[in-house]
């Protein structure tokens, strides 16, 4: 099983135990019991209601049904329910504890996907006034966006340098995977979920041409789809040594395999060589 499916039924087992914690309160829960479905990853109700969903929403959706999961826990409510009350004091809290300013909002969202993927009936709670108000209060508090500062040239310069003098250590190769992320520009979760091992084209001639990669599992991509997004970076970056090609010869010396392993972020193991599991960012 690759890096995505993984990722995938581990996000569907946390989402059926949520339509089984709502149980007879959402759609799809009163089908799956009175059809004797189980309430796992592998249900055919489970698979298909939210194939349309890509496996991140999955997870950043959960996650903020976990917060105040464990809320309801630690506060004696009881079993998992979205009734306004209880979300309203759940959203009053995070104000008053000075809680991340998005988590209220984050709840919000959490119950509208809910209500799409689920079939659970949360109009009265989605549309009350005062938790869209008290959303909006925390939202205020969020403080300037920062952003990180990029890479200077120099930093580059290191990278490229890095791959070129030392291809074969386990820094370098994956210097090499942040230059292909650079000039490619994709996102580092892409990498994790690229199946497809990148190519030297080198029709150009000596010292020119291009390397060329694939990701179908990207943020930007339509439900099943199967159309691949094509990842082109130059061979040569801004130091002048050839990078790009030190590093697929690098990976293809280590056993590294995107078509096999599932990722381009392999995770190094302990006690040498590579795992079969992505980086975490």
């Amino acid at each position: 099983m690759g890096v995505e499916a993984r990722a995938r039924t581990a996000a569907l087992a946390n989402w059926a135990l949520v339509v089984e914690s709502l149980g007879d309160a959402c759609g799809l829960g009163r089908r799956m019991i009175s059809e004797g479905e189980p309430f796992c990853a592998a249900s055919p109700s489970m698979v298909a209601s939210f194939a349309g969903k890509a496996t991140a929403t999955l997870e950043k959706r959960f996650s903020a049904v976990r917060l105040f999961w464990r809320w309801l826990a630690c506060s004696g409510a009881g079993a998992l329910s979205f009734a306004e009350p209880e979300v309203f004091r759940y959203c009053q809290e995070l104000h008053a504890e000075g809680a991340p300013a998005r988590r209220a909002q984050a709840c919000r969202e959490a119950m509208g996907f809910i209500t799409g993927t689920s079939e659970c009936d949360l109009a009265s709670t989605l549309g009350s006034q005062r938790l869209r108000g008290s959303a909006l209060l925390s939202l205020r508090r969020r403080g300037l966006l920062r952003q990180r500062r990029p890479l200077t040239v120099d930093m580059v310069v290191a990278l490229e340098k890095r791959v070129f003098e030392q291809p074969d250590e386990p820094d370098s190769l994956l210097a090499g995977s942040i230059l292909f992320a650079i000039f490619g520009r994709t996102r580092v979760g892409d990498l994790f979920r690229s199946s497809t091992e990148p190519l030297v084209d080198k029709d150009l001639g000596p010292g020119t041409g291009f390397l060329e990669g694939a990701l179908i599992e990207h943020k930007t991509a339509r439900p099943g789809t199967k159309q691949a997004m094509p990842v082109v970076t130059p061979l040569l970056g801004v130091s002048g040594h050839p990078w790009a090609e030190c590093w697929v010869a690098a990976r293809a010396r280590a056993g590294l395999d995107a078509a096999t392993d599932g990722t381009l972020l392999a995770a190094p193991a302990a006690s040498g060589g590579w795992t079969a599991v992505p980086l975490a960012t």
